[in-house]
C-alpha cells in the first residue's frame, strides 16, 4: 500500500480569542465559516474557513477542566498564541505511518492517542512530532479530497470570484514559511522522506538562506534558516525552535487589500517589494503577510 499527498486540508491558528480569529479570518479577510465545534480528543473548540483556496482553522482550548493539559492547551500556555501547524489531505495514512515510523519520525493520533489504537475508519489522521519534523504536520483522509462539508468542494467553487468580491482579495496561500535550524536536514525530509517537489535552488530571503518545495497539490512551503543574529525569525528560532513562522497570502488586488486593512486597523506596514505585513497582535499572534497574485 502507498500513500498520496493531496490538496491542503488547513493551517491551524491557535489562538486565546477564538471570536476575534473568527471576524478576522471571516469579516476580514472575507472567509466563508463551514465548522464551528468542539473535540473530545483534544478538548479544543475550533472553525474552519474556506478563504480563495486557503482552508484555515484557528482554534483554542476550551473552558473544561484539563484542556490545558491537551496538546492545543499546553501548546498556548508555552508559546502563546501563533500560527500552529500544517494539514494535508492523505491517501493511504497507515502507509505513510510506517513509513514515518521507519525513517525515524515520531507520529501519535488525534489528542496524542498512539498510533496502534487508532480506528481504521475515516477521518483518519495522524500528527508527526515536531522535533523530527520541523513543523507539526498533520496528515488526514478524509474519505475526499477535502472535509465534506467543504465548499471548496463544490465544482463550481471560484476562488478568483470570491477574491475579486473582498476589498482584501485574498485568493489563496502563496507559501507557509517553516523556520529551521538545518535547511538541509529539513531540505531531506520535505524531498527525501516525504517526497515534495523542490520548487526553487537555495534563495536569500532577508538575508537567511531557502529553499521551496510544494507539500501535497496546493500548498508551497518556504523552508527558511534564519542566519542573521537580531532578527525576528532567528529570536524566534531561538526562543520557540523550529515550526511554522508565518503564512503569506495572495491577493488578486494589493492596493485595494492595503487600504481595506489599514482601515480594519490589521495592517503594520507596506514593504518596498510590495508586501503587506499584517499586525501580529490586531491577528491573534500570527504572523500574516499579503503579496500580489503572481
Amino acid at each position: 500500500m502507498t500513500f498520496t499527498l493531496g490538496r491542503l486540508a488547513q493551517i491551524i491558528h491557535v489562538t486565546d480569542d477564538l471570536a476575534a480569529s473568527r471576524r478576522l479570518y471571516g469579516e476580514r479577510l472575507g472567509g466563508e465559516s463551514y465548522y464551528e465545534g468542539y473535540s473530545p480528543f483534544e478538548k479544543r473548540d475550533a472553525s474552519i474557513y474556506a478563504i480563495g483556496d486557503l482552508t484555515i482553522e484557528p482554534m483554542s482550548p476550551s473552558d473544561e477542566p484539563g484542556a490545558l493539559d491537551m496538546p492545543v492547551g499546553r501548546f498556548l500556555v508555552r508559546f502563546g498564541p501563533r500560527l500552529h501547524s500544517i494539514a494535508i489531505n492523505t491517501t493511504g495514512v497507515p502507509a505513510l505511518t510506517d513509513h514515518l515510523l521507519t525513517s525515524g519520525i515520531r507520529v501519535v493520533g488525534p489528542g496524542g492517542t498512539p498510533v496502534s489504537d487508532l480506528p481504521d475508519e475515516s477521518p483518519m489522521s495522524i500528527y508527526t512530532h515536531p522535533k523530527d519534523s520541523h513543523v507539526l504536520i498533520e496528515f488526514v483522509d478524509f474519505g475526499e479530497p477535502l472535509m465534506p462539508a467543504s465548499p471548496r468542494l463544490a465544482v463550481d467553487y471560484d476562488a478568483r470570484a470570491r477574491a475579486e468580491r473582498h476589498p482584501a482579495g485574498v485568493i489563496g496561500p502563496a507559501y507557509a514559511t517553516v523556520i529551521v535550524a538545518d535547511l538541509e536536514r529539513a531540505r531531506h525530509l520535505f524531498t527525501g522522506v516525504l517526497g515534495c517537489s523542490p520548487l526553487d535552488t537555495e534563495s536569500d530571503v532577508d538575508g537567511d538562506p531557502t529553499v521551496l518545495v510544494q507539500l501535497g497539490t496546493e500548498l508551497v512551503v518556504e523552508l527558511r534558516s534564519p542566519t542573521r543574529p537580531g532578527t525576528e525569525a532567528a529570536e524566534a528560532l531561538a526562543t520557540d525552535g523550529e515550526g511554522l513562522y508565518s503564512l503569506t497570502l495572495s491577493s488578486v488586488d494589493i492596493d485595494r487589500a492595503a487600504s481595506h486593512l489599514s482601515a480594519a486597523g490589521l495592517l503594520d506596514r507596506a514593504e518596498p517589494d510590495g508586501r503587506l505585513v499584517l499586525d501580529r497582535v490586531a491577528c491573534g499572534g500570527a504572523r500574516l503577510r499579503i503579496v500580489p497574485t503572481s
